[in-house]
């Protein structure tokens, strides 16, 4: 009785070879893409915006007064109470500020 391994011709075992590490490669690339997936994501979570801590003083020495007649608005939708509030806003301090920001900010 022949006890000899199984003979596989080969190129038959050569390409089984090439297609088992191909395999190999392609479920350790796979897992890599996972992992690195999964580490991006949990940072995105983590990282939290930075808020400036609060100081209790208004940024001019109107600020409080001008937030207060900006959240004074007609409660009407009517054309004309609309057109009143809009021509009551003051808007002309805006830019100063925008200034000011893009300043802060280093731009």
């Amino acid at each position: 009785m022949d006890t000899s391994p199984l003979k596989i011709p080969h190129t038959s075992r050569s390409r089984a070879i090439i297609i088992g590490v191909l395999g190999i490669a392609l479920i350790l690339i796979l897992c890599g893409l996972y992992l690195w997936g999964s580490l991006l994501s949990t940072e995105n979570v983590t990282r939290q915006p930075f808020v400036h801590p609060p100081n209790n003083e208004p940024e001019t020495p109107r600020a409080d007064a001008d937030i207060q007649i900006l959240r004074t608005v007609s409660s009407s939708n009517e054309l004309s109470s609309i057109t009143a509030d809009l021509e009551s806003t003051n808007l002309t301090g805006l830019d100063k500020e925008l200034d000011l920001i893009e300043r802060d900010l280093g731009r």
